[in-house]
């Protein structure tokens, strides 16, 4: 990890684009932005979460290690996506690891600083709730799609999912530049 001193373009991040300069100048004030490279990791399975963070380039993978070594990819977060916001409410273990996948940006923004902002700008407040339901909705419609499809459209939505989130168009072709093993894409859709 490679502290910068530059300051991130939260205007840039739709989950903040919406919220009044003011607020977005705040957010900037506290946050810390960090480079890695690939393979980097973040923060350790069962760390302590301090801060919730926001991908301004790149991508990083939420992976959970079991006891006996099998390894379950949870989640792929790219450039714009908001994760880690429980911090907000207090410190916790997370429950899995953060790798870097490219090199990435990342803006971090402690989770008690976030709070006494929240005093002076409750909008900030709302965006995170709203950020948070959405996170719960869409691990709703992961379970209930492991429940209720069968691999191949799970899978099928999950490559569209990366297309859209990460797909370059090389003419008649869309590539996903993410360095997946299959294994990798069988435990994100199981």
């Amino acid at each position: 990890m490679t502290s910068l001193g530059a300051l991130p373009d939260l205007n840039t991040v739709a989950a903040f684009s919406h919220l009044p300069d003011r607020t977005l100048a705040a957010m900037i004030r506290i946050a810390r932005v960090s480079r890695y490279r690939p393979g980097e990791v973040l923060l350790y399975q069962n760390d302590p979460l301090y801060a919730f963070f926001i991908v301004l380039q790149g991508a990083v993978r939420l992976v959970e290690y079991g006891p006996s070594g099998q390894t379950v990819a949870l989640k792929i977060y790219g450039t714009g996506d908001v994760f880690g916001l429980l911090a907000v409410s207090g410190v916790y273990p997370h429950n899995a690891q953060i790798e870097s996948i490219h090199e990435t940006v990342i803006a971090s923004l402690n989770g008690s600083d976030t709070r006494q902002l929240i005093l002076e700008h409750p909008q900030l407040g709302l965006t995170i709730i709203d950020l948070l339901i959405a996170h719960v909705h869409h691990a709703h419609h992961r379970i209930r799609d492991m429940a209720a499809k069968r691999v191949e459209q799970r899978l099928a939505r999950a490559i569209l999912h990366l297309a859209d989130k990460f797909g370059e168009s090389r003419g008649t072709i869309m590539s996903i530049e993410l360095p997946l093993s299959q294994r990798d894409l069988a435990d994100y859709i199981s």
